[in-house]
């Protein structure tokens, strides 16, 4: 076993296997903070606007009942931007987006509307009333399930390996699929084991780190 690892982990598959996972958190973060920002107007419509509500809600429901690799291959058809990548992000951003605006619309819910009240008595529009009051309340409330969200996120990239997106799944399947010619023999259930074996081992570290981080704020927010 040590020797097959030494074998199939040569410098550049170990810097080729690190460009997938760069590609992987580059992904994450650009779907998690677009998604935000896309979700907390969904959520602002939806709470705030009748016809705009309508319309958000139809959205939400929409992308939160229907599988993301579905869209992944309709922004890859029909989305007119230059790249792949660009076009598959699209596709991320706005299927978390929906379901981010959920979590966003239970922050907003949970802010006492009173608060809203005496934005209003001090003159504040709505827009600084949001963005000044309500909001940074919201988001406090929201930050153990947003990074519940995060982690779901990070695991969900690697449907991009379906499309031929570089980033962790699929640089790790290209390696399987060539590991004969750095182990000078055929591909073995024990080349499967190291292979995927890495690729898990690299998803649990990142999430159950997260997971950790978010029983800690979990257990803070209950506290007070």
């Amino acid at each position: 076993m040590i020797e097959e690892i030494a074998l199939i982990f040569t410098n550049y598959n170990i810097s080729y296997i690190a460009a997938g996972l760069g590609m992987t958190v580059f992904i994450a973060i650009v779907t998690l903070f677009g998604g935000t920002l896309l979700g907390t107007v969904l959520a602002l419509f939806n709470n705030f606007g009748k016809v705009t509500g309508k319309i958000a809600s139809v959205i939400v429901e929409i992308f939160r009942n229907t599988p993301l690799l579905l869209w992944i291959f309709v922004a890859i058809a029909a989305v007119p931007l230059p790249s792949l990548l660009s076009r598959a992000l699209v596709a991320t951003v706005v299927f978390n987006a929906a379901i981010i605006s959920e979590i966003i619309r239970g922050g907003l819910n949970a802010v006492p509307k009173g608060q809203i009240e005496a934005g209003r008595s001090q003159g504040f529009s709505f827009f600084q009333i949001m963005i000044y009051i309500v909001l940074p309340q919201a988001f406090r409330k929201i930050v153990p399930t947003l990074t519940s969200q995060a982690i779901t996120i990070i695991k969900d990239t690697s449907y991009l390996a379906q499309i031929g997106i570089a980033e962790l799944m699929f640089v790790v399947k290209k390696l399987m699929s060539t590991a004969n010619t750095f182990t000078g023999h055929s591909i073995t259930a024990q080349d499967v084991f190291i292979l995927f074996g890495t690729a898990a081992l690299i998803y649990f570290v990142i999430n159950f780190s997260l997971s950790v981080a978010v029983r800690k704020m979990q257990k803070k927010t209950d506290f007070h």
